[in-house]
């Protein structure tokens, strides 16, 4: 009877890979808390995800585009009360070359919101083919003020009655200007 003879060679390249695998595994793990991934602002942490910034704020779990230190050098006029309101409505121009940008900004202020105990109702400032309402300026009210994202020249934002409209020249300032009106919400800044 002849003996196997035991290859040590794949062997020590099996255990090799298998120390890599658990090894990255326990790197990816516990390498997602680093510090250049914190921010601390007026005593709240907020750790930078995949999905955004994200921080544990009176029992909820808030995901944001921005640090409220990204937005403290944005002016926001507080003509608009936002806290304490039961809805809030968002709308926008269905054709703008900015609509993506608009519907992620209105998506986290929509999760964000509900988690305040604030409806949020989706709109369109005209005629659209997806069955979603009309809301305008025109149908602000001190109770359910509306915030129209517009597509402009220049990045800023004005009230108009109880009509907050967000105007920019690119995608990205919506979601600021979003985040900035959840943290007053919230009461972060």
């Amino acid at each position: 009877m002849r003996r196997k003879k035991k290859n040590y060679g794949a062997i020590i390249v099996s255990l090799f890979i298998a120390f890599i695998m658990v090894t990255s595994i326990l790197g990816y793990i516990f390498g997602q808390d680093s510090g250049n991934d914190t921010v601390m602002y007026d005593g709240i942490k907020f750790v930078l995800t995949p999905e955004g910034w994200k921080t544990n704020y009176n029992g909820n779990t808030y995901i944001f585009s921005y640090t409220p230190s990204d937005l403290e050098d944005i002016n926001f006029t507080e003509d608009i009360n936002f806290k304490g309101l039961l809805e809030i409505d968002l709308t926008y121009d269905v054709n703008s070359s900015y609509r993506e940008g608009i519907a992620e900004a209105i998506f986290r202020f929509s999760n964000n919101a509900e988690k305040q105990g604030i409806f949020i109702r989706q709109g369109f400032t005209g005629n659209n083919t997806y069955s979603v309402p009309i809301i305008t300026c025109d149908d602000a009210t001190e109770f359910i003020p509306v915030i129209y994202y517009k597509e402009g020249n220049e990045s800023n934002a004005e009230n108009r009655g109880n009509c907050l409209v967000i105007e920019s020249d690119e995608p990205n300032y919506f979601s600021a200007y979003t985040d900035l009106i959840a943290y007053k919400i919230l009461g972060i800044m």
